[in-house]
Order: C-alpha cells, then structure tokens, then sequence
C-alpha cells in the first residue's frame, strides 16, 4: 500500500536558465510533485502524522525565487533533498520516503515545453552536514559553482552570523534576528539579518537559499 500527497501545476516565477536573457529576466515554470508516506496515522485527524502541504508550497516558492539556478536539474534536486530531509529538531510530521516531480518551462520554446522529470528515495537523500561557527549545523540540499540551497540548524541559545548572500525562511523552531523575534514561515531578504539567534530548547531551523556558501569542518 502507497500513500501520496501531491502538489500539482505549482507556479513557480522565478530566474534560471544558462543563457545571459534568462539569468536578467524572471520566467514562469510549473511543478508537480508527489511525496509518499504513510498516512494511515494521519486519518485521527493530527497534521503530525502528514505533511502540512501549505507550507511545502510556501517553501517551493521561496527556493525557487532565490535560487538562480542555471539548470532546471539543480532545482528539482534541492527539492527533492528539502522534502526528503528528515523534520527539523523542533519540527512534527511524517517521514518521506520518495519524491517524484516534473519541472516544465512552458515560455522558452515555441512548439514545445521542455521539462526535467525526478524520482528519488530517502537513501538517496544522504544530506551533507558540516558544523560552521556559532554551533549551527548547515545541510547541503544542492550547491553549484554560482548557487546554493542549505537548511541551518542553530543550536540553543546560540547565534548564526548570517552570509550576506542568502535568503531565509524560518522553517521551525524559536528564532530572534538580531534582537527581533521572527515566527514560522517569516521570509527574510538577502542582507536583511547579520544575526541569527536560537531561543528555547531546541534548535531553529531555517532554510537558506542563495549565494553558495564555504563550508569548513566536519
């Protein structure tokens, strides 16, 4: 037995593409995508026991709006590795075991709509983790020579100093930015944070979409 949740004609305005119009110029994309996972637990009526498909599709547009991604291949995978990473610390809901998606670029060609299509499992996932300083754990989702797309976990009553390159979006957790307490789902432009604290018991946990980042440690 198979359990889905599915997103299906996700508009997605955002820039990428290899050619130099592209990357000066937002363009319209459309995604569909599956997640599967059981739900049987779910049918008591607790979000915790499924994904709360309202903030994945908040989430899919952050990443594409501030990605720049060259390729649609980039993209899908740091999709794939969002929605296939296991919850955040502070965070409840169902495990994922595979992802199917189809990214399409209705706008580019006359006569035809390219598009990438993705299948990958949770033993694929296998996120890259490395500690950065102030004790915050950064996972790769995908990082390409122009792009990247991490999700941050910063310790308790810790502090990230924010790269001036990303983007954020408070996935879960309690978090202050410099001295401003910032709720679930609060986007936060690039440049907007120097500093990141972590209140409570648990981590915080934010995805941070951008410039790549240089990571050092293990």
């Amino acid at each position: 037995m198979a359990d889905w949740i599915e997103l299906d004609e996700v508009a997605l305005d955002c820039v990428v593409g290899v050619t130099e119009a592209e990357q000066r110029t937002v363009q319209p994309l459309r995604l569909s995508v599956a997640l599967r996972l059981e739900l049987e637990g779910a049918a008591g009526g607790e979000l915790e026991r499924s994904v709360d498909y309202a903030a994945v599709h908040e989430q899919l547009l952050f990443l594409a709006a501030h990605g720049r991604f060259r390729l649609l291949e980039s993209l899908g995978t740091a999709i794939a590795r969002l929605l296939l990473a296991p919850a955040p610390p502070a965070a409840r809901q169902a495990a994922v075991d595979l992802v199917r998606l189809r990214l399409r670029k209705p706008a580019i060609l006359d006569g035809a709509v390219p598009s990438v299509v993705l299948e990958r499992d949770a033993e694929w996932c296998d996120l890259q983790t490395r500690m950065v300083p102030d004790k915050t754990w950064l996972d790769t989702l995908v990082a390409t020579k122009t792009s990247g797309a991490y999700r941050a976990h910063i310790e308790p009553d810790s502090t990230w100093v924010v790269p001036p390159g990303v983007a954020l979006m408070v996935l879960a957790g309690r978090a202050v930015a410099d001295g401003r307490p910032v709720k679930v789902g609060e986007r936060l432009a690039r440049g907007e944070v120097g500093k990141l604290a972590a209140v409570g018991t648990l981590p915080a946990t934010v995805l941070a979409v951008g410039a790549p980042l240089v990571l050092q440690g293990a």
